[in-house]
């Protein structure tokens, strides 16, 4: 199992709270405005998509930058490896 340290999640969370704040705030002037029709539904399809691409790229960059941390984290825990590369 794959721990996920504070200095991964509180990012990931950040940007998740924001989405949901912003998808939120344009969900509520949506049900308030009474002209909004078809194409402001469209729109707003749109933009969700683009924030489910964006945020599925960010969760993908995360999880390399925890996998090079894992990785030099093993390579400078190894103890033949810091003699080679000496003090």
């Amino acid at each position: 199992m794959m721990y996920i340290g504070p200095e991964v999640a509180v990012p990931v969370s950040m940007f998740g709270m924001i989405a949901v704040l912003v998808i939120g705030t344009k969900w509520i002037g949506y049900k308030r405005s009474s002209s909004a029709g078809p194409e402001a539904l469209e729109s707003l399809e749109r933009r969700l998509a683009r924030v489910e691409v964006a945020l599925d790229d960010l969760s993908g960059e995360i999880a390399k930058i925890g996998e090079g941390q894992q990785f030099l984290t093993k390579v400078l825990a190894d103890p033949e490896t810091s003699r080679r590369l000496g003090p």
